[in-house]
């Protein structure tokens, strides 16, 4: 028998590429069912189509991956590396349905 579960992820502030100071330029990742899965899904038109694709694009500090409106299928575990953040674009409007024993391995507050 398998667990199904359903994770909101939740709006965040603004989208564009943030700076640390002293770190340099993070990176901005992007998931839409409607992208076109081209890396580096900096943009919603090249969007990955799955979170673990923009997940793993991601190198951690500082890092933001954009989740868009839509409901996604997670088959596999999502490490979110240290210092990355996950972000649902639209409150409430980000579902991410998995089976299985938690799917998603990331610090307190990384993902909102």
């Amino acid at each position: 028998m398998s667990l199904r579960r359903t994770i909101k992820v939740f709006a965040a502030g603004c989208l564009g590429t943030c700076l640390l100071p002293g770190l340099g330029a993070t990176a901005t990742f992007h998931v839409s069912p409607f992208g076109s899965s081209t890396l580096p899904y900096d943009t919603y038109a090249k969007a990955a189509t799955k979170v673990k694709d923009a997940v793993d694009a991601s190198s951690g500090l500082g890092d933001t991956v954009f989740i868009h409106s839509g409901t996604y299928d997670v088959d596999t575990t999502i490490d979110l590396p240290r210092g990355a953040a996950l972000r649902g674009v639209g409150r409430d409007s980000v579902s991410l349905v998995y089976r299985g024993n938690c799917p998603v391995s990331a610090q307190p507050g990384q993902i909102k």
